[in-house]
């Protein structure tokens, strides 16, 4: 073939030749590394002699264990069974509002935990609006859509979620993160966040994910695991429940309600009407008469409805004294002002509302 000291054309390369050579080098350099594509080793050379990549880089990327999920929500999940369209839609609002991604092994995980959130989403949904309202009672419709750190440290006191491990500071920590979104304006302080929804939601992931995976002397268990566990030994079973909808659907569906509202109407139209006139004009919803909360408390004060009663039952009948029982009638100032808030026609469609922005009066 020639001799190899230089002295030969046949140790000349012309560009192409170069090229081929380049190439061949490239398969030798990385013929160990299964993952790579003959097209991938000749162009990772390439990158080496031009200096655009060094060797350790193109080991990285090549061996690099990526995340296969190609999970898409819309995509890929269907509704539960009875579940109605409206619901599932908010669901899958819901959860392509969260951020999870700096958790181990996101977005591998989403599948699953999709499946553990979606089913528990009718009863978080219950629990959410309860909890934003714990705290001497909410103002108006939308103060009862966002739950502030108290409201948050209620909950988890209810739930029975702190231990050893996750402590109360933890779980301050995680409302903490869970507010800090880049759709959510930033709060001058710690104490002015406030919580929507969804956020709701993603606390309850964090805060699983950290009960279970704080020490590092434990295994590792995977989010939708210690979310399910969560979710089945602490929320689900021990948080109170908001059935303002319930509720709703009674007292307007109950024949005896309907009848009493309508022998009633009368009396009650014009007391409604009195008071809306005494309310300050600037007050008033355009071409509608309303009255105000105050207005609505004074009412019930005025009248002795609000406070804690006690009657022992009467019987018509001569009947031993200890077989009458005691009766207790309690309404109280929060109540009442629940109450007027989750009356407000405008929130119905809200409750559980994703972020928060909407503003009812």
């Amino acid at each position: 073939v020639g001799t190899l000291d230089g002295g030969d054309m046949v140790t000349e390369l012309d560009y192409e030749e170069f090229l081929e050579a380049l190439g061949r080098c490239g398969l030798l350099k990385y013929d160990e590394v299964e993952q790579m594509q003959a097209a991938d080793k000749v162009t990772a050379m390439i990158l080496n002699v031009l200096g655009r990549m060094d060797v350790t880089s193109v080991l990285n990327a090549a061996t690099l264990v990526r995340a296969q999920c190609n999970f898409n929500a819309r995509r890929d999940s269907r509704p539960l069974p009875g579940e109605r369209d409206e619901e599932y839609g908010k669901w899958l609002d819901c959860w392509s509002l969260l951020d999870l991604s700096d958790i181990r092994d996101h977005p591998e995980f989403n599948r699953e935990l999709f499946d553990v959130l979606h089913d528990a989403f009718a009863e978080l949904r219950k629990i959410f609006p309860f909890y934003c309202k714990s705290i001497a009672g909410a103002e108006n419709a939308r103060d009862a859509e966002l739950m502030d750190m108290a409201e948050w440290l209620v909950f988890i006191r209810d739930c029975q979620v702190t231990s050893k491990l996750f402590n109360r500071g933890l779980a301050q920590n995680v409302f903490i993160t869970a507010t800090s979104h880049v759709n959510r304006a930033k709060a001058v302080d710690d104490a002015d966040r406030q919580m929507a929804f969804y956020e709701f939601v993603e606390g309850i992931v964090r805060c699983a994910y950290l009960r279970e995976n704080y020490s590092a002397a434990r295994r590792h268990v995977p989010v939708p695991e210690c979310v399910s566990r969560m979710l089945d030994e602490c929320v689900l079973p021990h948080a109170q429940r908001d059935i303002a909808l319930e509720i709703r659907k009674l007292l307007w569906s109950d024949p005896g309600v309907l009848k009493a509202f309508e022998i009633y109407s009368p009396p009650l139209r014009a007391m409604h009407e009195t008071l809306a006139i005494h309310r300050p004009r600037h007050q008033q919803l355009a071409g509608t008469p309303s009255i105000s909360m105050e207005q609505f408390i004074d009412l019930l004060q005025q009248k002795g409805i609000i406070g804690d009663l006690e009657v022992r039952q009467e019987s018509e009948v001569r009947v031993p004294k200890y077989t009458l029982k005691v009766y207790r009638s309690v309404l109280t100032v929060a109540k009442a002002r629940w109450s007027f808030v989750e009356s407000q026609r405008e929130h119905e469609k809200e409750v559980g509302t994703l972020d928060g922005g909407d503003m009812v009066t």
